[in-house]
C-alpha cells in the first residue's frame, strides 16, 4: 500500500550534507541492504541541481514551455526525467512546483539514480542525453524566485519561509506543495534529534491527514 515504494532512507542522511560518506561506510551499507536503492544527495556536497519533472502533474508539458539547455539526463521510476545541472557554487534552495510538475532539487535534497527500481519501470540514464552535467542555467533562480501562484507563501519560495510546524499544520498542505513540506517537517524532527523510524512514522501520519492528494 505504500505509495513511495524504495524511498524511504536507511541512514540519516542530514550529516551527509555537510560531508561525504566515505568508501568504508558505503561498502557497510552495502553489506547490510545489498538490495537497497541508490540516492545521490544534491547540492554543493555533490555538485549538481536537478530538475525534476513529474509527467502526471504536467512536468513534460512544463519542460517543452520553459526550453531548457539540454544536459545529463536520467528517467525516474514513475516515467518523468530528472536533469542534471552542475552547482554554481552558491545555495541554490529546493522548492517544489516551480512549474506544474516541476520541482527543483538542490541544497538540502535528494534524488533517486539508476539503476535502482521504480513503481512503473526502473530507473535508467538517458542515452541520448550528455554524459556531463552541463552548466547552471540562471533561469533555474529566476524559476525558484518567481514561482507561480499557489506554489510559494507571501510570494516567497516555501523553502524561505521560517519553519513553524505548527503553523504549517493549522490547513492542509495542498497536493503540488506535499513533497517540499513534508522535507521540511522530516527536517524538523530530525533536528529534535528523532530517530529515523520516529520521523517516518510521524510523516506518513501527516501524509494521510493533512496532505491533499491529486485525487482527493
Amino acid at each position: 500500500t505504500c505509495s513511495n515504494p524504495g524511498k524511504h532512507p536507511r541512514v540519516l542522511w542530514a550529516e551527509y550534507q555537510r560531508h561525504r560518506a566515505d568508501e568504508q561506510q558505503i561498502r557497510g551499507w552495502w553489506e547490510k541492504w545489498p538490495n537497497a536503492n541508490i540516492a545521490v544527495i544534491t547540492g554543493a556536497i555533490s555538485g549538481v541541481v536537478i530538475v525534476d519533472a513529474d509527467p502526471e502533474k504536467g512536468g513534460d508539458d512544463s519542460l517543452r514551455d520553459l526550453a531548457l539547455p539540454e544536459t545529463m539526463t536520467s528517467l525516474t521510476g514513475r516515467g518523468g526525467s530528472h536533469l542534471w545541472y552542475q552547482h554554481p557554487g552558491f545555495e541554490v534552495r529546493s522548492p517544489a512546483a516551480v512549474r506544474p510538475g516541476i520541482d527543483i532539487r538542490a541544497d538540502g535534497a535528494c534524488v533517486i539514480v539508476p539503476p535502482s527500481h521504480g513503481i512503473r519501470q526502473d530507473y535508467a540514464w538517458e542515452l541520448s542525453s550528455s554524459d556531463q552535467p552541463e552548466p547552471f542555467p540562471a533561469m533555474i533562480m529566476d524559476l525558484i524566485e518567481h514561482r507561480e501562484p499557489g506554489g510559494a507563501a507571501n510570494g516567497l519560495p516555501s523553502s524561505a519561509q521560517p519553519f513553524d510546524l505548527v503553523t504549517t499544520l493549522a490547513r492542509k498542505i495542498p497536493h503540488g506543495e506535499r513533497d517540499d513540506t513534508l522535507a521540511r517537517i522530516a527536517g524538523h524532527y530530525a533536528g529534535q534529534g528523532d530517530d529515523l523510524a520516529d520521523i517516518v512514522i510521524k510523516l506518513s501520519g501527516v501524509n494521510a491527514v493533512y496532505c491533499v492528494t491529486a485525487d482527493r
